[in-house]
C-alpha cells in the first residue's frame, strides 16, 4: 500500500509515513485487547532498554515528523518501540 501511496500523495505534496509503536498496554486501544498484558510482559523482557513506550512518547515522535524538522521524510515506517524492532 505504501508503494502506491507515496507517489500518488507525493504528487499532491502529501508525505506518507507509518508509525509502529510497540505494545502500549495502558492505552485505550490496547486495554480492550485480550492478552495485551502477556504481550507487554514478553515485549518488556526482550526490549534492549527494558521498557515500553508511552502514548506521549509516540506522540512526540509523530510531532517531530510533522514539524519542519521531519520535512525530508517520506515513505518510511518509523519504529517507536525503544529498540525492540532492532533485535527482532
Amino acid at each position: 500500500a505504501m508503494v502506491r501511496m507515496v507517489p500518488e500523495l507525493g504528487a499532491r505534496r502529501v508525505r506518507t509515513m507509518v508509525f509502529s509503536p510497540g505494545p502500549i498496554p495502558d492505552s485505550k486501544a490496547a486495554s480492550s485487547l485480550p492478552g495485551i498484558s502477556i504481550l507487554a510482559e514478553r515485549s518488556l523482557a526482550k526490549n534492549p532498554m527494558h521498557r515500553l513506550v508511552t502514548t506521549e512518547q509516540v506522540g512526540r515522535v509523530v510531532s517531530f515528523f510533522v514539524s519542519p524538522g521531519g520535512f525530508g521524510s517520506n515513505g518510511i515506517v518509523v519504529p517507536v518501540d525503544a529498540g525492540e524492532s532492532a533485535i527482532a
